[in-house]
């Protein structure tokens, strides 16, 4: 199959953001209290680690798709949201693979649809856990609309036709997402249902839109209860100051945006029961940026602020999601020289 045109992307994330030299450098200017505050914030972790990794996380390296499925398990079941934004995503991230593997995102897609609703109501079956694995292998496909230089699971790509059948694809799902990996997320989703406050206003993945002069800014966040936006970590290591600035980056937009729906700025962490809570206008101050309508004014003028230059000079970035992407082969997949790559 003929290689697909590449996608021409006009947003960066606010996460890849973060991630260009000359924004962090304006930032840590502008900022100057970052480090006090990032080390506050780890202090007032209490104990070690509650819910550890399972040894599945660990030796396969799955941190990031277990922690993107809590993402979604919080969402759907906590938050009570659609996951068809998702789903989307994932036709979109797996159209130019092979028939196969488009077969299995859209059994996926079924299943997880079918099971959504006796998950919420309690119930905790084989049939139910399936929900929880199939949420593993969500996480994984939507990377791929992340970044392409994510490939799918080598399972996946090479199944045959019978996987994509429900039976097929449940074997599949309990064959390489392990009873161990389904009570992780039961434990970390269990704690964070004891952990946050509920509010009556729940929103998942609240999107923050740029005012005119950053509509190069892609911005959703986790989870906003109430007036306060929650960023959500299964990391075992500590916060930085990129995790800090992301939240001032979505009350920012939000504000930017005249919406103004953020007061206040949570980070949680499941594995260690930490909470953490700050008003946003109290967090810039302590930061060492003034006030937060100072900060917003900066953010917004100051082309260094939010990469104007680089992303104006740059147009060939061909960003999605905020990671950068070539044009899609549809086929199979070789390693040369330790690399995963497309053919």
């Amino acid at each position: 199959m003929a290689p697909r045109n590449s996608l021409r992307i006009t947003q960066i994330s606010l996460t890849s953001l973060l991630g260009i030299s000359e924004v962090r450098t304006a930032w840590a200017a502008c900022l100057p209290g970052t480090t006090a505050v990032v080390r506050q914030v780890n202090q007032s972790r209490l104990g070690g680690l509650r819910l550890p990794p399972s040894a599945w996380t660990e030796e396969r390296h799955q941190f990031g798709p277990v922690g993107t499925a809590f993402d979604y398990a919080v969402g759907s079941l906590w938050a009570g949201s659609s996951l068809e934004p998702v789903f989307a995503r994932v036709r979109l991230a797996v159209a130019a693979w092979n028939d196969p593997l488009r077969a299995i995102a859209g059994s996926l897609e079924r299943l997880l649809k079918d099971e959504l609703p006796n998950v919420r109501s309690g119930l905790a079956t084989a049939q139910q856990d399936d929900f929880f694995r199939g949420l593993g292998l969500l996480a994984h496909l939507d990377a791929m609309y992340r970044s392409l230089a994510v490939v799918p699971p080598e399972w996946a790509l090479e199944a045959t036709d019978d996987v994509a059948t429900p039976r097929g694809l449940r074997r599949a799902l309990r064959a390489h997402y392990p009873a161990e990996m389904v009570a992780e997320l039961r434990a970390l989703l269990s704690a964070a249902w004891e952990d946050l406050p509920r509010g009556t206003r729940v929103r998942y993945n609240p999107a923050f839109g740029g005012p005119p002069g950053l509509e190069h800014i892609g911005a959703d966040g986790d989870l906003l209860v109430g007036e306060t936006l929650w960023d959500l970590k299964t990391s075992k290591v500590n916060f930085t100051r990129d995790h800090i600035w992301q939240l001032l980056g979505y009350a920012a937009l939000d504000r930017l945006h005249g919406q103004q729906r953020i007061a206040t700025l949570g980070l949680y962490n499941p594995r260690f029961r930490q909470a953490w809570t700050i008003g946003a206008a109290t967090l810039v101050q302590h930061l060492g940026g003034g006030s937060l309508d100072r900060f917003c004014e900066w953010f917004r003028d100051e082309p260094a602020a939010h990469g104007g230059a680089t992303v104006a000079t740059r147009p060939s970035l061909g960003l999605r999601g905020g990671r950068s992407s070539a044009s899609a082969r549809a086929g199979r997949v070789v390693r040369r020289r330790g690399e995963i790559v497309r053919v």
